[in-house]
């Protein structure tokens, strides 16, 4: 199962995939992101990770375009 997250631009910003070799969620971030789009792709990862009812997930944020920090208070 996959799912992807586009921007209002109709760019993927996220993709959430379940890894069943590695039994956990991959998601890959890419782009800009602010910080409604942080929030957006996390509610849909937690909305995913229940769904799938898996306990691990690897977050890759290497084609992310800058800092995301604007979210961590949201986050935390």
């Amino acid at each position: 199962m996959k799912k992807s997250l586009t921007n209002s631009f109709d760019k993927v910003f996220l993709t959430i995939e379940f890894d069943a070799a590695n039994q956990w969620i991959y998601n890959n971030w890419t782009g800009v992101l602010p910080t409604e789009k942080v929030i957006q792709g996390c509610q849909a990862t937690i909305d995913f990770l229940r769904e799938n009812r898996c306990a691990h997930m690897l977050n890759d944020n290497r084609e992310v375009i800058g800092s995301w920090s604007s979210a961590n208070d949201w986050i935390a």
